[in-house]
């Protein structure tokens, strides 16, 4: 799973999360660097999960965000993404027009969605969004790592996938 987050307490949270449910994040590939230095500043550290505010400053939520999904679908070992927001004016953008083609073009690769807090109006913003995508929108990123780790779980039941 690659991760990403508008806040560093976001990925402390999803790192938490994936070690609790079994689920991999993959250490980000010198091509998927290489594309994410195009938007993060040469001083901000970049892993997986990646907290992806310096880059909001500098370029702005929806360019910042749409730029770092698609270098983390991007990557072939990448086999999911989350994204996290923390509500706030930052956070409202056309959803659909950010990530409509980034998520068209990996329709293998599952998309979770999650938040902290927020406005009524910001909440539905969002499961707006993404709903009009077909991306679950859960209200932590633990509840959506949880979720994924279910699919995981009963896909390898089914034998889809292995072990």
């Amino acid at each position: 799973m690659g991760a990403l987050s508008i806040t560093g307490m976001g990925c402390v949270a999803a790192t938490d999360a994936v070690e609790e449910c079994g689920i991999d994040l993959p250490a980000l590939q010198p091509d998927t660097l290489r594309k994410l230095r195009e938007v993060m500043p040469v001083w901000a550290p970049v892993r997986n999960p990646i907290d992806i505010w310096s880059a909001i400053e500098q370029h702005g939520s929806k360019k910042a965000t749409s730029h770092i999904a698609r270098c983390l679908m991007e990557q072939p070992d990448v086999d999911a993404l989350l994204i996290t927001f923390v509500l706030m004016s930052e956070s409202m953008f056309d959803i659909p027009e950010a990530f409509a083609d980034i998520f068209r073009r990996h329709p293998h690769k599952p998309v979770f969605a999650s938040y902290y807090g927020g406005t009524a109006r910001e909440i539905a913003h969002i499961h707006e969004g993404f709903a009009a995508l077909g991306v679950p929108c859960y209200p932590t990123p633990e509840r959506a790592i949880f979720a994924f780790s279910r699919m995981v779980e009963y896909a390898r039941f089914r034998g889809v996938i292995g072990k």
